[in-house]
């Protein structure tokens, strides 16, 4: 197999946790260890408060990081342009031209957005994913592509699901013949292998016969956990005690509103909070559950759920 260069441009990635941050991680990784050469720029910090420019090499990946303080601990630098420019012209001119740059777009990636124009002028192939769902936002992408026009960028524009690809192919127009716009489907990968765990009869596990319900998401309040911890109670309301135990794993800024909701119901020997962890180490917090449920919402996810898989 022929080695690629392979650059990916996301502003979001580790050590922040969600999905974005782990399908680069874990695409770039697999890359890796396919035997190509991989590098990820990124504007997210090595550690919280961190700033300014580091490289750093792990698992075969190379990770060159353009942090900036910012209120609010966003990862945002205003010179993400021009470093992540400055970062290709230099791999060409050593005669390590990537031989794609695939770039990650959420709903606030300004590095990514940005960055579409100078690497398309530089001859560089390049392909976008869009990850999220944008929703009403995709009214300020399309008012930025009336001025800056990067919908007409030779790109391989690409999204998770259908559901993501729809507000991207308005904006890129049909596609040949005047048809549906050319917008690939990439759903985020997973490997099994790595999130199976020997098989554990009930009489043996922690929670005894209970039925055990597993999340892993952001505790964000557009991944609906206090909706579902929400329905957990109104379940053990009606069920007999020790019927369910819940695990809800992953971190964020409704996760202290979540364990005082806990504490409220006295769901303390309910429901366990293992904590954010890199995807598949957490696999041992889903060992052997009898389900693994969808928040409840109104609205459709952005990409596929399946059994033993970690919410981004």
């Amino acid at each position: 197999m022929t080695s690629v260069r392979i650059t990916h441009v996301s502003d979001t990635y580790l050590p922040l946790l969600g999905g974005i941050e782990a399908q680069v991680s874990r695409l770039a990784g697999q890359q890796a260890a396919a035997g190509h050469e991989v590098e990820v720029i990124t504007t997210t910090p090595a550690t919280p408060g961190a700033h300014g420019v580091s490289t750093t090499v792990r698992d075969g990946v190379t990770v060159h990081r353009i942090a900036a303080r910012v209120p609010g601990g966003w990862p945002i630098h205003p010179r993400s342009t021009a470093h992540v420019t400055a970062r290709l012209r230099a791999a060409i001119a050593r005669g390590e031209r990537p031989d794609v740059v695939h770039l990650h777009m959420g709903v606030l990636a300004p590095t990514a957005q940005a960055a579409l124009r100078p690497v398309t002028r530089l001859g560089l192939p390049a392909v976008l994913t869009v990850h999220s769902v944008w929703g009403a936002a995709w009214r300020l992408f399309a008012a930025a592509d009336a001025v800056g026009r990067w919908s007409r960028l030779p790109v391989r524009w690409s999204a998770v699901s259908e559901l993501t690809a729809e507000p991207l192919r308005r904006l890129v127009g049909p596609g040949a013949g005047g048809g549906v716009a050319d917008v690939a489907i990439l759903p985020n990968g997973l490997d099994l292998d790595a999130w199976r765990v020997p098989r554990t009869e009930r009489a043996a596990r922690p929670e005894g016969s209970a039925v055990h319900v597993v999340s892993a998401a952001r505790f964000a309040p557009r991944k609906r956990m206090l909706p579902l911890l929400t329905a957990a109670a109104d379940a053990v309301s009606r069920l007999p005690a020790g019927a369910l135990f819940v695990t809800l794993a992953g971190d964020g800024p409704e996760r202290a509103a979540a364990r005082r909701f806990v504490a409220e119901h006295g769901l303390r020997d309910v429901v366990s909070f293992p904590g954010g962890s890199p995807a598949p180490s957490s696999s041992g917090s889903t060992r052997a559950p009898t389900s693994s449920p969808r928040p409840p919402s109104p609205r459709r996810s952005a990409s596929p759920r399946s059994r033993h898989r970690p919410r981004g």
